[in-house]
C-alpha cells in the first residue's frame, strides 16, 4: 500500500494538479471531471466524478479509464481514439455516450474531451462529463406521451386540428379521412374560414372569437353535404392563448342525429298514421291561435270522429282496423291545404287545424270536402268499407280564447254532429256547451246515487181495460236527488 502511494505520488509530480481550474471542478459536484495521463490512468477524480460513477477518488486514482467507466463493447474504439488524438492529433469529438457505473449499470452522459501538454511536457487528458439521466427521462417521458397521443388520434375517429388564431390550419390529423371536407393539400396553410362554406365558415368564425374572449371550451354543431351523404359534425373548440393557437376536434354525430331524430319523431308522431300527436297538434294550435291574434284573422279546429269504428274494429280485427285509421289518415290530408294540419288524438279521433281563415265560409267548405272524402268506400282486403265521419267545429275567437277552449268545444260539437245521425258536422254553439254541462251534472251525481240510497223501485200496474185484469206491471226506478 504504501509503495502503491508512493508511486502515484512519483506519477502526480509530473502533472499540474493544483491550479484554480482543479479548485473549480472539486468545488461544482454536478459536472462530472476526470483527468487521465497519456496512458489513460486517472490523475484527477472529482467529486462529481464519484456522484456519477460511483467510484471514490481513492477508488479510481491510477486506474485505467477502460477498466473503470467504458463498457466492454466500447473499449477498443475508445482506446483506439484516444491514440489518435495523443498520436495524430485527431480530437475525439463530443457526444452523447452510455458508460458503466461502479454497480454495471448505465450511465448517460454527454460528454466533452481536452487534451493539453504540461510544463513537464507530458500530455493531460480532461473529460468533462455531464448526466443526461434527467434529460433522458423527460426525453422518454416525451416521447411516450407524443407515442399515447398518436395512439390515442388512431384509436379515434374525430378530426383534429391545429390553427393559428387567425384561423389559419397548420397541422391535422384523421384516423379516417373519409370526413375531411377537402383533402390536405387543399386547406393546410389556408384559414379554415375560406374552405368551408359560408353557413359553417360563419359558425366557426362566431364559436372562434367566443372562445377567445371567454376561454374554455366551446362546442357547436353544423353540416357538411359529402360525396357519401350529408353529415352531421360536432365541433369543439379551445383556445391556447400562451402559443396563439387554436385546436379544434371535430366528431361525427351523424349516427346520434338520426337517433336524436328517430326520438323526436315518436315523441311528436303517431306511429301508425305518422300524422302528428295529440302533443304536437296541440302545440301548433297555440301556434296558429298567436298568429291569428297577431294578423287578426281566424283559425277553425275541427274535431273527427270515425262512425260505427269500433264496430268494425270489434268485428273484423285490429289489423282491418289499423289499415283503416292508416286510410283516413291520407284521405284527411288528400282534402287538406298545404299549410292546415292533420294530427290523430288517439284511438279513432282526429283533428284538423285550419290556418289564416277570412270567415267561417272557408271553414265550412274544406269541412264538406272532408265529409265528401269518405262516402267513397274503403277497399281492404278484398273488402269494401263504408266509414263516414262526425265533425265538431270550433272558431277561434269566437269559440275560445285558448287550445284548452277551443278543444273542448269542437269535442262538444262533433258529440251534436254524432246526435243529428252522423255523416254530418256540426258548429259549436253556447247552448251545446249549456246542454253539455247539464249532462255532466247529471252523471256526477248519477255515480253516487247508489251508495247515498238515492234510487227507489215503483211498479205501475198494467190493466186490461177490458176486463179490468191486471196483465203485467212496468218497473220504474225514480231518484230523489237533493240537488
Amino acid at each position: 500500500m504504501e509503495s502503491s502511494k508512493a508511486t502515484n505520488n512519483a506519477v502526480n509530480h509530473q502533472f499540474i494538479l493544483n491550479d484554480p481550474l482543479h479548485h473549480l471542478f472539486d468545488a461544482v459536484d454536478s459536472i462530472a471531471v476526470q483527468g487521465y495521463d497519456d496512458n489513460r490512468c486517472v490523475i484527477y477524480w472529482n467529486k462529481g466524478s464519484e456522484l456519477l460513477y460511483g467510484y471514490s477518488s481513492e477508488e479510481a486514482l491510477g486506474q485505467k479509464l477502460e477498466d473503470l467507466i467504458i463498457p466492454e463493447l466500447m473499449k477498443i474504439p475508445v482506446v483506439e481514439g484516444i491514440n489518435q488524438w495523443l498520436e495524430n492529433g485527431i480530437e475525439v469529438p463530443s457526444s452523447e455516450l452510455t458508460l458503466r457505473h461502479k454497480n454495471g449499470n448505465d450511465v448517460c452522459v454527454f460528454s466533452n474531451h481536452v487534451l493539453f501538454t504540461n510544463s513537464f511536457e507530458n500530455k493531460q487528458l480532461y473529460c468533462i462529463d455531464v448526466n443526461l439521466a434527467d434529460v433522458k427521462q423527460a426525453q422518454a417521458q416525451a416521447i411516450f406521451k407524443e407515442h399515447m397521443l398518436e395512439a390515442a388520434f388512431e384509436a379515434i375517429p374525430d378530426l383534429f386540428f391545429l390553427m393559428n388564431d387567425d384561423g389559419t390550419i397548420i397541422y391535422y390529423h384523421a384516423s379516417n379521412e373519409k370526413n375531411l371536407y377537402l383533402p390536405p393539400e387543399k386547406f393546410l396553410g389556408k384559414p379554415m374560414l375560406d374552405v368551408l362554406p359560408s353557413e359553417v365558415s360563419e359558425k366557426f368564425k362566431a364559436n372562434i372569437a367566443k372562445v377567445k374572449l371567454q376561454q374554455g371550451v366551446v362546442s357547436f354543431e353544423y353540416e357538411l353535404e359529402m360525396p357519401h351523404g350529408l353529415v352531421y359534425f360536432e365541433a369543439r373548440i379551445s383556445y391556447l392563448p400562451e402559443y396563439n393557437q387554436i385546436v379544434t376536434i371535430i366528431r361525427d354525430i351523424t349516427e346520434q342525429h338520426k337517433t336524436a331524430e328517430v326520438i323526436r319523431h315518436h315523441a311528436y308522431y303517431d306511429t301508425l298514421t305518422l300524422l302528428p300527436n295529440r302533443f304536437l297538434a296541440l302545440d301548433r294550435l297555440s301556434q296558429l291561435i298567436n298568429e291569428a291574434q297577431r294578423n287578426d284573422q281566424k283559425t277553425a279546429i275541427l274535431f273527427l270522429d270515425l262512425d260505427d269504428f269500433k264496430k268494425v274494429n270489434d268485428t273484423l280485427g285490429h289489423e282491418i282496423g289499423d289499415k283503416l285509421l292508416k286510410q283516413s289518415a291520407l284521405r284527411l290530408k288528400g282534402v287538406i291545404r298545404k299549410e292546415d294540419t292533420v294530427g290523430r288524438l288517439g284511438g279513432d279521433e282526429f283533428i284538423v287545424l285550419l290556418r289564416g281563415l277570412v270567415d267561417d265560409k272557408n271553414a265550412l267548405n274544406i269541412t264538406e270536402n272532408l265529409l265528401q272524402a269518405f262516402r267513397e268506400p274503403f277497399k281492404i282486403d278484398g273488402r269494401e268499407l263504408i266509414l263516414t265521419l262526425s265533425i265538431g267545429i270550433a272558431l277561434y275567437p269566437d269559440n275560445g280564447k285558448n287550445t284548452s277552449e277551443l278543444i273542448r268545444n269542437a269535442d262538444t260539437a262533433m258529440y251534436q254532429a254524432k246526435a243529428l245521425g252522423r255523416n254530418t258536422y256540426s258548429f259549436f254553439t253556447e247552448e251545446m256547451n249549456v246542454c253539455m254541462l247539464r249532462r255532466l251534472e247529471v252523471e256526477e251525481q248519477m255515480h253516487g246515487a247508489l251508495d247515498r240510497n238515492e234510487f227507489e223501485v215503483y211498479y205501475q200496474p198494467q190493466i186490461n181495460i177490458k176486463n179490468n185484469s191486471i196483465i203485467g206491471a212496468e218497473a220504474l226506478l225514480r231518484w230523489y236527488n237533493p240537488t
